[in-house]
């Protein structure tokens, strides 16, 4: 609290009802029009002087209050979906608490709860089997941008023979923004877009089973 904000409640106290010389001049004339219309212009004066004094306080708090940084949601994290269609490739959330690649190939209401749910598909080689979610454990599937990739990157890519990501290293970087991947350990080679490139997972799956 600044001291002018201190000053304007010490008048304050020295302008209150009670404390005034037109209060006593009212016990000794009640009925003096003059002295009662002043007595209410004070107390006006005193509730307007409350308001501005508060007003100011709150302003003053507002400016000291810390500005809170709202974290930016990083990009790979996806985005929820109001709603979902049979086909679309999106992020699922697994029981292990992290978020997968998966393409969604069934959605139904559950006959226990009413609840909507969709049954995806992993779309990773090392674990392709399906699981049941609900919306909130969807994101939007996000593919890498240009400058991510560059020859000899470590990647996961879609081998178009059964639609599951693969581990990998680029080999390649075409004109037309595509990229030959070849896989590893196998040696088999692909050319794909940028949709359907991944960089690899920080923990393979079996360090978290």
């Amino acid at each position: 609290m600044n001291s002018r904000s201190l000053s304007s409640k010490r008048s304050l106290k020295r302008t209150r009802p009670g404390s005034n010389p037109t209060n006593k001049l009212l016990n000794q004339d009640p009925d003096n029009e003059t002295l009662v219309k002043t007595k209410k212009d004070m107390e006006e004066v005193v509730k307007m002087t409350k308001r501005l004094i508060e007003v100011k306080l709150r302003k003053t708090n507002q400016r000291d209050k810390p500005e809170v940084q709202k974290r930016e949601i990083p990009r790979e994290w996806g985005q929820e979906k109001d709603e979902w269609a049979v086909g679309d490739r999106c992020q699922a959330h697994f029981t292990d608490n992290k978020w997968y690649i998966a393409k969604i190939i069934e959605i139904g209401r559950s006959s226990d709860t009413g609840q909507i749910m969709h049954n995806v598909l992993f779309m990773d080689y090392d674990y392709a089997h399906t699981h049941l979610v609900t919306r909130s454990e969807l994101r939007t599937y996000v593919p890498l941008e240009v400058d991510q990739v560059d020859l000899h990157t470590p990647v996961r890519a879609l081998w178009d023979h059964d639609n599951f990501f693969y581990p990998g290293k680029v080999t390649a970087v075409h004109q037309d923004g595509t990229y030959e991947v070849t896989f590893e350990p196998w040696g088999n080679k692909t050319t794909v877009s940028l949709d359907d490139l991944q960089l690899p997972r920080r923990k393979p799956r079996s360090e978290t089973d």
